[in-house]
């Protein structure tokens, strides 16, 4: 058996090998448990009730007394009667009596150019008149137009050939009033013909 000669530096590397293997059993210089880690900041927890969102926060009143308005007492309307049963008509004041105005007429030509009014009226009335007349036979004599309602109405009487009549007015509920009408016409001679004129 060849002995090997013991050498100097296998002796510091068996040192530095037990002191490596001392520093890692005591936990790396002597401390029990992992230190601090220096990248995390610490988060303090508020005390005290966490407020809610969006709840009114309560202000302080500084010793004032504030006065609270008293709402007023609504006033309910009170509703008026209503009457039962049929409604009454009312009854229609009082009229004067019916009139026409002239009460005769004396027409002297044919046609518009020679017409002549008649004014029919009744003080208080609003109905309608109404008008008859013998003045319409198969040889009419005047015309009657513009017959309305009242309490005044005015009357177109025109001619249309010569003769007598008489136009009667009523106002349908026993007013009645006549105008008499008398229409002439002119002749004169053309070249020995006789021509009825206008």
């Amino acid at each position: 058996m060849k002995l090997v000669p013991f050498r100097r530096p296998h002796l510091a590397w068996v040192c530095m090998l037990l002191a490596s293997t001392l520093w890692a059993c005591q936990g790396g210089g002597g401390s029990s448990g992992p230190g601090p880690n220096p990248g995390v900041t610490p988060t303090q927890t508020p005390s005290g009730p966490t407020p809610t969102p969006g709840a009114p926060t309560a202000t302080p009143t500084s010793g004032v007394a504030t006065a609270t308005p008293t709402a007023s007492p609504a006033i309910t309307p009170t509703p008026s009667p209503v009457p039962s049963g049929p409604t009454p008509t009312p009854s229609p004041g009082p009229t004067g009596a019916l009139n026409a105005n002239p009460t005769s007429l004396s027409i002297t030509g044919a046609g518009a150019a020679y017409a002549q009014n008649v004014l029919v009226q009744e003080t208080g009335f609003s109905g309608a008149f109404h008008e008859t007349d013998t003045c319409s036979a198969a040889t009419p004599i005047a015309s009657m137009t513009g017959l309305g309602s009242g309490p005044s109405s005015t009357v177109v009487v025109t001619g249309v050939n010569s003769g007598t009549c008489s136009a009667t007015f009523t106002d349908g509920r026993g007013g009645i009033a006549t105008v008499s009408i008398v229409v002439t016409t002119t002749s004169v001679i053309i070249q020995g013909s006789k021509e009825k004129t206008r």
